[in-house]
């Protein structure tokens, strides 16, 4: 499992390097503040084009 600083941009290379899964909590939940967004589209939205990266 890679862990620490994964994001949109560098998960092809983590999938190239055969890891079977990568932890991307920083990366999403930098996408929403709890006590001030109330939308939270972007964080789905988010979470998409990861999924779609991964697939």
């Amino acid at each position: 499992m890679a862990t620490g600083g994964i994001n949109v941009d560098n998960i092809p290379e983590v999938i190239d390097f055969g890891f079977g899964d990568a932890v991307i909590a920083d990366d999403l939940w930098s996408k929403f503040d709890i006590h001030r967004d109330k939308d939270y589209n972007i964080l789905i939205e988010h979470f998409k084009q990861l999924k779609k990266i991964t697939d």
